[in-house]
């Protein structure tokens, strides 16, 4: 197979949810700092995958940049955050973020994240508060279910495998599709 996923991480979630994705795949694994000259043109499928703070996804920029040597690519973007899983607020996410030409080739997957208070630096803890206190469309209850356990560990594999199911579903279609051709 021959694809890859791509990926930036800050507290670790999207981190496990692009290993889970590129070990079931048995494919190359970078984070994005760590791409430098790969050459993005030999590979047929990439994942890319990316947290969301404050509506943004930085992952992005590499999409962007790099888009027309990936036209002919299938290219799926993942990204997670603490947003409840809606298509409206997704939506935007994708404009926001993504070019009109990644946002008509790329097939999009949003992924629920988790907190941990004890690894957050003050903005973001800040920020979760804010949301906590005023509310901006995520209810009190919603982010209490998505902090993490007394422990500092989050039932990923428990919460999330299923949703990453969909994209190595995905990408397994593209290989079926290319191997009938």
């Amino acid at each position: 197979m021959s694809a890859v996923v791509i990926f930036d991480s800050h507290y670790r979630h999207t981190e496990k949810c692009a290993r889970w994705i590129a070990n079931e795949l048995q494919v190359s694994l970078y984070r994005l700092d760590g791409i430098g000259t790969l050459d993005l043109t030999t590979y047929d499928t990439i994942v890319f995958g990316g947290p969301v703070f404050h509506g943004r996804v930085k992952i992005s920029n590499l999409v962007n940049t790099r888009n027309p040597a990936l036209y002919d690519k299938h290219i799926l973007l993942f990204t997670v955050g603490l947003h409840l899983i809606d298509a409206t607020y997704f939506k935007h996410i994708c404009i926001d973020n993504f070019n009109y030409l990644v946002q008509q080739c790329a097939d999009f997957f949003q992924l629920r994240s988790a907190t941990n208070h004890d690894k957050m630096g003050r903005w973001h803890r800040l920020s979760v508060w804010w949301i906590k206190k005023i509310g901006r469309a995520i209810a009190e209850e919603h982010v209490k279910e998505l902090e993490e356990m007394p422990t500092n560990q989050i039932d990923l594999v428990g919460r999330y495998r299923q949703l990453v199911q969909s994209i190595i579903d995905r990408v397994c279609s593209y290989e079926q599709q290319a191997s009938l051709e």
